[in-house]
């Protein structure tokens, strides 16, 4: 063989090994782009699945409470007693306590602490233990306080 064909193949077959290097670096690169890009979209729908798990927790929550609040109305602006309101209040406080079991769960300390303090002004009025006043106003700051722990967590996952 003369020297010229010689440096032609070897020109040539350096040329294919480049040509398959630079094939494999740029697939490389393209399937752990890829990769990339997948696990950004699963992370992106596991915190779309826990906030929506987190707003149903809340949404449970705060009907459990409207419940709650009801009978202590009943209680201490309309008067009334008996077995019925009791029966009442306890299935709103068995509401409200599970739910505020799953917001332990699923929701920051804050907002746990900010629920339990609600829950427990909320089972004073229902239970008839808080005394005497306006059931109204013995739960404003616990309920405010819940609301803004609340909005605070919600903006926290607006922004994740």
């Amino acid at each position: 063989m003369s020297p010229d064909v010689v440096i032609a193949s070897t020109a040539s077959l350096i040329g294919v090994a480049i040509g398959a290097g630079l094939s494999y670096f740029s697939v490389r690169f393209q399937q752990r782009a890829a990769e990339k890009a997948d696990v950004r979209r699963h992370a992106v729908a596991r915190a779309e699945a826990r906030r929506a798990e987190q707003l149903a927790a809340l949404d449970k929550f705060l009907w459990a409470a409207q419940q709650a609040e009801r009978v202590g109305v009943d209680r201490y602006q309309n008067g009334l007693q008996g077995d019925d309101l009791r029966h009442r209040g306890d299935q709103a406080m068995d509401h409200v306590w599970i739910s505020e079991k799953m917001i332990m769960v699923l929701c920051s300390t804050g907002l746990h602490e900010a629920a339990l303090s609600y829950a427990w002004g909320l089972q004073d009025t229902v239970f008839g233990s808080f005394g005497d006043g306006n059931c109204w106003d013995y739960w404003q700051p616990r309920r405010e306080g819940f609301l803004a722990a609340m909005r605070t967590e919600l903006e926290a996952l607006q922004t994740a």
